[in-house]
């Protein structure tokens, strides 16, 4: 089923996306893993949020016409990393593109969303979760098989960065330097930017929480599977950590520039 949520980007603005999914919570857990937090979701088709299917044509129609009138208000939709498995939606400010910025700019966000899926499925692929199981570090003598694989997480973060560059250097002349084109071309850039931005956070408080963990053996017990620290200052580190890995796109920068540990 298809669901449409509504987000926040670092900016204050808010988009809309859309994503398939069994069911409505199924498609917060697919967004929590890709470090978004949304404000809404609904099923596109008007159906109940817990995903069960209205009857009757009525209440569809009304659904479409809501969605039609929210895209003919100028509501730009955003599509971060693997949203969508069919080519984004362009901007409702596509009216004023040139054919040739219309096309390039569906093969840009298609381009952009290729280089995200790649990305969010290799990162997926790590298991980083078991960088942060305190029954890991205290079964194992070493944990460098944990720093490699946090390791293995900071290339894909690199190489998801230049290539993302690289796709939206390639468009840069395709726009007029002063049209809607490269201004939303811009703002997606910004939006796919945060999002490893925030990648890379939520790993440095990975390898912290491990450094943690591991330095401190001594001063850590097991209690239904989680780290009890035994110096309150430490235990305030380690809460820290742990909250950071959670860090989304839109609090990416807040995080790196205001948050400190006591």
């Amino acid at each position: 089923m298809k669901y449409t949520y509504a987000y926040k980007t670092s900016d204050g603005a808010r988009h809309e996306a859309e994503i398939e999914a069994e069911s409505r919570e199924a498609v917060f857990e697919t967004l929590r893993g890709r470090g978004i937090r949304p404000i809404k979701v609904v099923a596109a088709d008007g159906s109940k949020e817990n995903g069960e299917e209205r009857d009757g044509g009525v209440r569809k129609r009304v659904a479409a016409a809501i969605a039609a009138a929210v895209l003919a208000a100028g509501l730009a939709v955003g599509a971060y990393f693997g949203h969508r498995a069919a080519a984004p939606q362009m901007p409702d400010a596509t009216s004023a593109y040139t054919d040739a910025e219309r096309q390039a700019f569906t093969e840009l966000a298609a381009n952009a969303d290729a280089v995200g899926r790649r990305f969010t499925g290799e990162m997926a692929g790590l298991g980083l979760d078991r960088i942060n199981c305190p029954s890991n570090v205290a079964e194992m003598a070493d944990a460098s098989p944990l720093y490699k694989k946090a390791r293995d997480a900071q290339l894909l973060i690199d190489r998801a960065r230049r290539e993302t560059k690289e796709v939206f250097a390639t468009v840069a002349t395709s726009f007029a330097p002063d049209g809607e084109a490269i201004r939303d071309a811009q703002r997606l850039y910004g939006e796919r930017m945060a999002e490893l931005d925030a990648a890379e956070i939520s790993l440095s408080n990975r390898k912290f929480a491990l450094a943690l963990l591991e330095s401190n053996r001594d001063k850590w017990s097991l209690k239904d599977g989680e780290a009890v620290f035994v110096e309150a200052r430490l235990a305030r580190m380690y809460k820290y950590c742990l909250e950071g890995i959670d860090t989304d796109g839109a609090t990416a920068r807040w995080q790196r520039d205001f948050n400190t540990v006591e």
